[in-house]
């Protein structure tokens, strides 16, 4: 029962202004909203630029290791080499995978940035009707 008889937050009744009243939680919620979209957009890029360069990297050392084994132990590919051939293949996948990953992850919150974009401009028309009214 006590939840009922909280305040509400994040509407000002103070102001006479219907406009606010009605639609004045909605329009902050979904500014809100679309801050979050943005922050989660840039934190993916984080994660995946870090994700690729440490992938990279890795890769980039087991060539060189493919390299020296390939310097010291001539003729046909050893176990060593084939092993390291197998690894950076598995990196090299983990890679394209995290490409596929990142593209969907970002295309998704950009699909709900988009509808919630739109919703806000939905609000604020409607809020833009009953702007100049007053209680």
């Amino acid at each position: 029962m006590n939840n009922y008889l909280r305040p509400l937050t994040g509407v000002d009744f103070s102001t006479n202004s219907i406009h606010e009243q009605v639609f004045g939680g909605q329009i902050q919620k979904q500014k809100y909203t679309l801050s979050h979209h943005s922050q989660n957009v840039q934190m993916r890029g984080k994660i995946h630029t870090k994700h690729i360069r440490d992938l990279d990297h890795r890769i980039s050392q087991l060539q060189e290791n493919l390299s020296i084994v390939r310097l010291l132990t001539p003729g046909p590919p050893g176990g060593d080499e084939i092993k390291l051939q197998g690894q950076i293949q598995q990196l090299e996948k983990q890679m394209r995978d995290e490409e596929l990953n990142y593209w969907k992850d970002a295309a998704e919150i950009k699909f709900d940035s988009l509808e919630t974009a739109l919703q806000y401009e939905a609000a604020k028309r409607r809020s833009g009707l009953f702007m100049g009214m007053e209680l």
